[in-house]
């Protein structure tokens, strides 16, 4: 852990220990971080990730604008273009 992560850590565990009323061990707080983050995995994949969900507006529509339409298709057509191919008709 580099030295500006270990600052920010003791930083919110000060914190934490104020509101607390008590002080917090590092131990306790990992755990307690450890726990929240099992329990919201996507805000920690966020995190990692730098994507924030759900996405601003212009990173929607910046999405959408890449779609091609390609007309109509069928069942049949997205089997035979995912799985290659005719496809089997089951009875």
């Amino acid at each position: 852990m580099d030295e500006g992560v270990k600052k920010r850590l003791d930083r919110l565990r000060a914190e934490l220990s104020l509101l607390e009323g008590r002080t917090l061990t590092v131990q306790e707080l990992l755990a307690a971080l450890v726990a929240r983050g099992e329990k919201d995995r996507d805000a920690v994949l966020e995190e990692l990730s730098g994507i924030r969900y759900p996405l601003p507006a212009s990173r929607s529509k910046e999405s959408l604008a890449l779609a091609v339409d390609i007309g109509p298709t069928s069942a049949e057509d997205i089997d035979r273009t995912l799985y290659g191919g005719k496809t089997r008709r089951r009875y």
